[in-house]
C-alpha cells in the first residue's frame, strides 16, 4: 500500500491536505477503512486487488464557497420537485417528506456559511497584521 499525502498551507493561511492512496494485490488483505475512509465503510470489510483512492480537504472559502451555492441550489431544487409532487398527487408523506428536507436544507447552509465566514474573519484578520 502506498499513501501519498501532500499538505499545503496556502497564501492565504488556509490549508489543504490532498492524499492518494495506491494498493495492488501483492498488499494482501487490506482493511477498507484505511483506503477508503472511516466514513465510506461502516462495518470492517476487507479487500484484496488494486485500487486507488483519492481524497482533497481544504478550508478555503475560494472553494468551500461555490461548492456550498451548488450544493444548496441541488437541495432547493429537489424540496421543490419533492413538494410538487407532494401537492400533485396529494400525498402527505411527500409533503412531510419536502418539509424535513426544507429543515434539512435550511440547518446545512446556515451552519456551513457561519463556519465559512468563520473562516474568512480569521483570512482577514491575517491580513490586518
Amino acid at each position: 500500500m502506498k499513501v501519498e499525502k501532500k499538505e499545503t498551507i496556502n497564501d492565504n493561511g488556509t490549508c489543504t491536505m490532498e492524499k492518494k492512496i495506491t494498493t495492488t494485490e501483492e498488499d494482501g488483505w487490506i482493511n477498507a477503512r484505511k483506503t477508503f475512509g472511516r466514513r465510506t465503510e461502516p462495518r470492517q470489510r476487507y479487500f484484496k486487488g488494486k485500487s486507488v483512492s483519492y481524497h482533497y480537504q481544504t478550508n478555503d472559502p475560494k472553494v468551500t464557497k461555490p461548492a456550498l451555492f451548488i450544493i444548496s441550489i441541488v437541495l432547493i431544487v429537489l424540496t421543490g420537485i419533492l413538494i410538487g409532487l407532494a401537492l400533485l398527487f396529494h400525498s402527505m408523506t411527500l409533503l412531510f417528506f419536502g418539509i424535513v428536507f426544507i429543515f434539512f436544507a435550511v440547518v446545512f447552509i446556515i451552519s456551513n456559511v457561519r463556519s465559512i465566514r468563520r473562516i474568512e474573519k480569521k483570512i482577514r484578520e491575517g491580513e490586518q497584521r
